[in-house]
């Protein structure tokens, strides 16, 4: 029953870190299971609606974070007027760093017109955010 409930509305353990539900989302959208280095794993996902948006944060090391940028194509570094439409598809959170993040470039893809990913890694901390959301 779990499964099937779990191919239909996909848990997202937005307030507790670590959870099963999180480590398998990091699954499906980076295509590996989280390693040994990944820690204080937080996801959120909005499937409701005619958009969808998924935000990321966890701890790992700088090979992880390059497997994943890697996995996503995710390439450039700019910042653009997408950068607006950013903050218009986040939710605050309480391990979501608005305001770090809308003063660093993210390293991003654009799939289209609708398609969007976004990037950080702060190797100093450790700390990688992911975002994405269509329209």
């Amino acid at each position: 029953k779990e499964a099937a409930v779990d191919k239909i509305f996909r848990p997202f353990d937005a307030g507790k870190p670590d959870t099963d539900h999180n480590k398998k989302r990091f699954s499906e959208f980076f295509g590996f299971p989280p390693g040994n280095d990944v820690d204080s794993l937080y996801c959120f996902g909005d499937e409701m609606g005619i958009d969808s948006k998924y935000q990321f944060a966890f701890r790992c090391n700088a090979e992880t974070a390059a497997r994943i940028k890697d996995s996503l194509n995710i390439y450039a570094t700019a910042r653009d007027t997408t950068n607006e439409i950013l903050t218009l598809f986040t939710v605050t959170q309480s391990w979501w760093p608005d305001s770090l993040l809308a003063e660093t470039e993210p390293d991003l893809r654009l799939g289209g017109a609708s398609d969007f990913h976004y990037w950080w890694y702060f190797p100093k901390t450790r700390w990688a955010y992911y975002h994405t959301f269509d329209l």
